[in-house]
């Protein structure tokens, strides 16, 4: 079976221009500019779970970006920089980009659904307005309408929903439950969705036509029937099977740093990150490797300082005595005039 048409919107919350990351970013010159990027960036992350790609058809990430954006590569490159920085965009590794935001501001719904929801929108306004005759009259080739619609819908239903995106799944489970209770309101696709996340889609579509065989149209019920599966038959929920953060020691930094042969300062970066909960902005570390990897590129990287050697100091000597005199190095001097304080000079 062809995969079903779907469309993708961009939600964008009332209070986006008033977070503090959005204001700031407006602040820097050309900021309105970085802005426009950035929500053209969530836009082109929303058919792929807020996830960006690098396919290597250019140099660097950002010049891929800029030219699929068909904006400026200086712009995208400050852009980026920027919300790595802030929180906004984390680096999954060289070839995976996340934007966190994407999940909340993502809306999806396939062409069937649509054509349900505007019918059914049409059949209320019919049922307000028209006199009862109308209606009855109406309703019966409605309702005909109807059966073969939602055929058509449940015909779609009948997909893997293993191969849909994320956010394909959380909206067909939206259906099944608007096509079980005829309504659903935004705090019970809040907890549909969070099911989605804990248990997969597949068993809580099967636990929403559970609830539906007993009657039971609360979303606490489904809830119950999700958990009591879950311990009857000993299967983990989805978070269980997310790899956990785990801290990594300063050895195993400094291992890594030394296979990718990069000049990060292993202890400065455990300490960077002991400090502030390993967290990458705001948000919680997911991998501590490709944050090693951002540090390569960012201005983050500290210099090793290479100290001098006995033999370093001697020719630092050597030097400034030969530019105050032409003395000859390879007698000592006793002249007190000749002595020159060279502490400042030299680092041990």
């Amino acid at each position: 079976m062809s995969e079903p048409k779907r469309y993708f919107w961009l939600k964008l919350h009332k209070d986006f221009f008033q977070r503090k990351e959005i204001k700031r970013l407006r602040k820097i010159a050309g900021g309105d500019t970085y802005t426009i990027i950035y929500l053209k960036m969530l836009l082109r992350s929303i058919m792929n779970d807020g996830k960006l790609y690098f396919d290597g058809l250019e140099d660097d990430f950002a010049s891929e970006l800029a030219l699929d954006l068909d904006e400026k590569e200086e712009n995208v490159q400050i852009t980026i920089q920027y919300l790595l920085k802030s929180g906004l965009l984390e680096m999954c590794s060289d070839e995976e980009y996340y934007l966190p935001d994407t999940k909340d501001s993502t809306g999806c719904e396939t062409a069937v659904a649509s054509r349900v929801r505007k019918h059914r929108e049409r059949k209320k306004a019919l049922q307000c307005n028209a006199d009862v005759t109308q209606v009855k009259q109406l309703c019966n080739r409605e309702i005909e309408k109807d059966i073969e619609i939602n055929k058509e819908l449940y015909k779609e239903k009948d997909i893997d929903i293993d191969t849909l995106s994320l956010c394909e799944q959380k909206s067909l489970i939206h259906d099944v439950w608007e096509d079980a209770f005829d309504l659903i309101t935004a705090n019970v696709k809040k907890s549909l969705d969070n099911l989605v996340d804990e248990y997969g889609a597949a068993i809580t579509k099967q636990a929403i036509l559970d609830a539906k065989k007993q009657g039971k149209s609360h979303i606490k019920y489904v809830e119950g029937v999700l958990k009591n599966k879950m311990l009857e038959e000993n299967i983990p929920a989805n978070n269980s099977k997310r790899k956990r953060f785990v801290k990594p020691t300063l050895s195993e930094i400094e291992q890594y740093c030394i296979e990718r042969n990069n000049n990060v300062n292993a202890e400065h970066f455990f300490d960077y990150y002991e400090s502030n909960g390993w967290k990458v902005g705001k948000n919680s570390m997911k991998d501590w490797k490709a944050a090693v990897r951002t540090w390569e590129r960012s201005e983050y990287r500290k210099p090793t300082v290479k100290k001098n050697s006995k033999e370093d100091a001697i020719n630092v000597v050597n030097n400034l005595m030969n530019k105050l005199g032409g003395v000859d190095t390879e007698q000592p001097t006793t002249d007190f005039e000749s002595t020159i304080d060279v502490t400042d000079s030299v680092v041990y």
